[in-house]
C-alpha cells in the first residue's frame, strides 16, 4: 500500500534544546501493536495473514485464490495459510518479518500490506505461532513466541527443499473458539471473487457476492484482474467497499459526488 501523508511546515528557529519521542520496547507497547489494536481479533488474524498471502502471491505473479487455508475445526484446531510466493530468507525473518512498522511494500500500491504490523496478528490470539519459509533451497521453520511479555522468534529447523518456495504461518485455536473461526472466515471469503483452496473438514457457508450486479463502482485499475477498489451493495447486508481483498462496511450518504 502506497502510504503517503500531508504535512506542515514547522518553523523551529528560535527553539531550546529537545529530542525525539521514542517507544519502549516494552511488554505494555507490544500488547497494545500485537492484540489491542484489533477489535475483532480472529478476523483480523484471518484478513492479515491471508493479505500478506496474497500479497506474496502478488510479487510472484500468481493468483491470491491458489494460496491454501486451513481453517481451525475440533480435530484439526489450527489455522494455517500457505502461500506459493518467493519466501523469505533467514536474515528477512529475523529482522524484517520481527520489526514492527518495518514494511517494504509502502512503496508499492499493488500490494495490500505496508504497516508492518498484521504478520504479527496471530499473538492476538495466542502466545505462539510458527511460521515456515520455503526460500533459496532451503525450508527453515520458527517459532514465535512471548517470553515475559516481549515477541521472540527462534528457528527451529532447517533442511533442502530444492525449488519450493513460499510462506506459511499456523496459529493454534482455542477450543472455544473454534465456530467463531468458521463464521468470520465464511464472512471474510464471501467477498472474495475467487476463494482460496480450503483444507481441513471446519465447515464453511461460502457464497460469494463478487458479482457484476453487485457492484456499484469500481476503480478502472486492476491488480490481479481485480478492481483495486470496488463499492458493493447486497440486499442482505450494508454497503460495502473492498481496497485490496479487504471490505468494510460504508455509508454510501456520506460520501459527496458519486454518480448516480
Amino acid at each position: 500500500m502506497l502510504l503517503t501523508q500531508e504535512r506542515e511546515p514547522i518553523l523551529s528557529d528560535g527553539l531550546g534544546a529537545g529530542n525525539n519521542f521514542t517507544i519502549s520496547a516494552s511488554p505494555k507497547a507490544f500488547e497494545i501493536l500485537s492484540s489491542n489494536l484489533y477489535q475483532n481479533k480472529i478476523l483480523a488474524v484471518i484478513r492479515e495473514i491471508t493479505c500478506n498471502a496474497a500479497d506474496a502471491h502478488t510479487v510472484a505473479g500468481i493468483p491470491p485464490s491458489r494460496m491454501d487455508v486451513h481453517i481451525p475445526s475440533f480435530s484439526e484446531p489450527h489455522f494455517t495459510v500457505r502461500d506459493y510466493g518467493p519466501g523469505l530468507s533467514n536474515e528477512d525473518v529475523l529482522s524484517l518479518y520481527t520489526t514492527y512498522f518495518r514494511s517494504t511494500k509502502d512503496s508499492n500500491n499493488d500490494l495490500i500490506g505496508g504497516f508492518g504490523l498484521g504478520s504479527k496478528s496471530p499473538f492476538s490470539v495466542a502466545d505462539q505461532f510458527t511460521v515456515t519459509s520455503w526460500h533459496g533451497g532451503t525450508k527453515t521453520t520458527y517459532v514465535c513466541y512471548k517470553q515475559d511479555g516481549l515477541p521472540r522468534v527462534n528457528q527451529v529447523s532447517s533442511e533442502q527443499c530444492g525449488s519450493i518456495t513460499g510462506m506459511s504461518v499456523s496459529v493454534v485455536a482455542k477450543s472455544g473458539d473454534i465456530p467463531t473461526w468458521s463464521r468470520e472466515a465464511s464472512r471474510f471469503f464471501n467477498w472474495w471473487r475467487d476463494p482460496p483452496y480450503f483444507q481441513g473438514n471446519a465447515t464453511l457457508s461460502i457464497q460469494s457476492y463478487f458479482h457484476p450486479d453487485n457492484i456499484r463502482i469500481q476503480s478502472k485499475h486492476l491488480v490481479n484482474g481485480l478492481p483495486e477498489w470496488a463499492i458493493f451493495k447486497n440486499s442482505h447486508v450494508r454497503p460495502k467497499v473492498m481496497m485490496g481483498l479487504v471490505t468494510y462496511d460504508l455509508d454510501i450518504q456520506s460520501i459527496k459526488g458519486l454518480p448516480s
